[in-house]
């Protein structure tokens, strides 16, 4: 999985030679060369890298699902004061058999050539601000977002007067075949566990593939 914030390759990709990073790798020994790092990705640990001379990094994951980890200390759209955070490498992420392999070829310092391609998209989209009106008011709304991968529902409301008629339900389906068009893989909504009333409701689509995670 490509990391976003990071940069993307060229069409054809980076190929280098690749080593095992462990803590504190002698100066100069990354010049030029990918990074493997038994571990999730973070941004202290791009940062490090990078100045190190590495063209790109592998982290490999433990668990069997690939963690959508942030590589940048920048949460949302960077200012332009903000740019020199960004990393300026390839950075990916494998787990499962992907990442058992190349822990394997890597073992024991051994030398590894491997070939990069991500693919990060920047840049504005239009995403979906879906709204219900009835006798003449705005009586609900819901705002879709999309990160490339992942969809994402948030601020689902419905005016008190208007529940327990199916809106939410219908706001939600509309979102939910809008991120799909754009190409959303998976798609979650952030719900408070201590609103009953919330949790009741997104228990109540899980025919519809919603489920708690």
């Amino acid at each position: 999985m490509s990391h976003s914030f990071a940069v993307s390759t060229p069409r054809d990709g980076i190929a280098a030679e690749a080593v095992a990073v462990r803590e504190g790798p002698p100066a100069g020994t990354l010049s030029g060369r990918v990074a493997i790092v038994d571990g999730l990705a973070t941004p202290d640990d791009v940062a490090k890298l990078q100045s190190d001379g590495a063209v790109g990094v592998i982290f490999l994951n433990r668990d069997p699902l690939v963690h959508e980890m942030i590589v940048s200390t920048i949460w949302g759209s960077p200012t332009l004061s903000q740019l020199g955070r960004l990393p300026s490498i390839p950075v990916v992420s494998a787990a499962g058999d992907g990442a058992v392999r190349v822990r394997a070829r890597a073992a024991g310092g051994r030398r590894v050539r491997v070939r990069l391609t991500t693919a990060v998209q920047t840049g504005w989209r239009r995403l979906p601000l879906l709204v219900a009106e009835a006798d003449g008011r705005l009586v609900g709304t819901v705002i879709g977002g999309w990160d490339g991968w992942r969809g994402n529902i948030y601020r689902l409301a419905v005016a008190p007067g208007y529940r327990r008629r199916g809106l939410a339900r219908l706001l939600v389906a509309e979102a939910d075949r809008s991120l799909h068009r754009m190409g959303a893989r998976r798609i979650t909504a952030l719900v408070e566990g201590d609103h009953p009333w919330a949790t009741d409701f997104w228990d109540s689509l899980a025919a519809s593939g919603y489920r708690y995670d």
